[in-house]
């Protein structure tokens, strides 16, 4: 893992895009919310994961969560597993990230 100071910026077309592969864990507004402040600053995820697939409304239709709509706007992987397990837990670490970032999870 490394420390916030050792992310670096870069200059990119115009725009700063700091350089840093993350993952980022929530699923309710408030962290989609936090989702699109990050980006303002030029924090992108790499992946992001979130809850499964939910009923919600008055059909009971399956519903993303905010996160994840983020997640298919900004087309970045997103996964969603059922609990967070030893086995999902290795698949993360493969993604080998510098930095987790989470931000409420429901």
């Amino acid at each position: 893992m490394i420390g916030i100071t050792q992310i670096r910026r870069r200059r990119t077309g115009g725009s700063s895009v700091w350089e840093c592969k993350f993952i980022f864990f929530g699923n309710p507004s408030v962290a989609r919310k936090t989702l699109d402040i990050l980006k303002q600053n030029g924090l992108i995820p790499t992946n992001i994961i979130t809850s499964p697939d939910a009923p919600a409304g008055r059909g009971l239709e399956l519903q993303s969560s905010p996160v994840a709509q983020f997640a298919e706007e900004n087309k970045i992987a997103c996964f969603k597993p059922e609990k967070l397990d030893d086995e999902f837990i290795g698949k993360m670490a493969e993604l080998d990230a510098d930095l987790l970032c989470y931000r409420d999870w429901e």
